[in-house]
């Protein structure tokens, strides 16, 4: 009597290990992703200073505030834009491409980007991407021509005509 009450007691045991684990894997992956996102709570506190410095119509501070928002704003970005590194499935082609002309874009100084392509176009191997993104205070419209892995075209344009 006392061994089958041992076995239903072990069973069990093994039974709740083998639901607890995974659970307890997946939640320490959404740790890590929160805690990646913490550095968001500042930006609030940002956009404040930022008002001030207006204000006080000073353009150094206000310089200043303004790139360490674009640098906030940039550390979020690369998060987003990049597949999770925790995910089982690898990225999508549109995934893959999206991550590849933020990065790119970015390194050449921009930062805000939006491409208007969907998913489905953004799936063959050559493909036109169509996007938005700001560059020193000016929005920008045009295309990137993806080939591969690889930015085979680059055409952007300023959204304005001429400086006041």
């Amino acid at each position: 009597m006392t061994i089958a009450l041992l076995a239903v007691l072990l069973v069990a045991v093994v039974a709740l290990l083998v639901l607890v684990l995974p659970l307890r894997a997946q939640l320490q992956r959404q740790e890590k992703a929160l805690e990646e996102l913490a550095g968001l709570g500042f930006l609030p506190d940002r956009v404040q200073a930022l008002t001030r410095e207006v204000e006080a119509r000073d353009i150094s501070g206000l310089l200043k505030e303004m790139e360490a928002l674009h640098h906030g704003i940039d550390r979020l970005e690369d998060g987003m834009a990049a597949p999770p590194p925790a995910a089982p499935a690898a990225a999508s082609r549109a995934q893959s491409v999206r991550a590849m002309v933020t990065r790119f874009l970015r390194e050449e100084g921009y930062h805000g980007v939006v491409i208007d392509n969907t998913d489905e176009e953004l799936e063959s191997e050559r493909v036109d991407v169509r996007l938005r993104a700001m560059r020193k205070g000016a929005q920008w419209r045009g295309r990137l021509t993806v080939d591969g892995e690889n930015i085979a075209d680059m055409h952007l344009e300023a959204a304005f005509s001429a400086f006041p």
